[in-house]
């Protein structure tokens, strides 16, 4: 009896180590198909990932070259860049109403307070009406300060730039009210641009044009009329 028994115990466990091997093995032939599809998927997606910073290198690479090969060497002016548009000088318009606006405030300010001033005394005054010398004040630097700033901001704004004949002189015009100091002309070492012209951030490019101390800016609604040239004279500094 004893026997049977054991030898009952020793079939089951041959059964069941039998079956787990089993179980083994169709797992085994279940995952192989998969772990091998995954690392074909895997490797067409590495391939994929090197062949587009390959093409994207070699695109680089030809805009590099093609931008190197162009000639500076002109016979003739050349315009690399245009946009001529009125709202600067509405600029200029509004910043001169503010100045009237703000004067006529001056104006009537001064009056009554020159009326009180004549009667009290001074310190008196001061104590009375500070409220109305603070205005006062505000009205006297804030027409000026504005149409200042107005002033700055169209002078740095580019129309039109020009390179010159045999390459080595470039021109801004800019938006300056006096005609006379419109145009600023310099070696083409002394100009960079901080921003690339193809950024599509932001609607304005910035110049930097030495020994002027602040940039100027150019309206990304222009159009540049010779874009490689522009690219090769004006160089991007990053």
């Amino acid at each position: 009896m004893l026997l049977f028994i054991k030898s009952n115990s020793i079939t089951k466990l041959l059964v069941n180590s039998l079956k787990s091997s089993h179980i083994l093995s169709q797992k085994r032939t279940v995952y192989k198909p998969s772990l091998l599809l995954r690392k074909i998927f895997e490797k067409s997606r590495i391939n994929n990932v090197k062949r587009q910073l390959w093409t994207s290198r070699l695109i680089i690479r030809h805009n590099q070259t093609l931008s190197w090969d162009i000639k500076t060497n002109l016979a003739n002016n050349v315009i690399l860049y245009k946009y001529e548009s009125g709202k600067y000088m509405f600029v200029h318009i509004f910043g001169l109403c503010n100045i009237v606006a703000w004067l006529y405030l001056f104006c009537y300010w001064y009056k009554d307070l020159y009326r009180n001033l004549r009667t009290i005394s001074f310190k008196q005054f001061l104590e009375d009406n500070y409220p109305i010398l603070s205005v006062f004040l505000l009205t006297t630097f804030s027409g000026p300060l504005f149409y200042g700033l107005a002033w700055f901001f169209t002078s740095r704004m580019v129309k039109c730039i020009i390179l010159h004949k045999g390459g080595k002189y470039i021109s801004f015009i800019t938006n300056h009210l006096l005609k006379s100091r419109n145009t600023i002309t310099v070696p083409i070492e002394k100009v960079y641009a901080i921003q690339s012209r193809t950024d599509k951030r932001g609607i304005y490019t910035s110049i930097k044009i030495e020994p002027y101390k602040m940039y100027f800016l150019i309206d990304k609604r222009g159009r540049y009329i010779n874009g490689d040239l522009f690219d090769r004279v004006v160089v991007y500094q990053k």
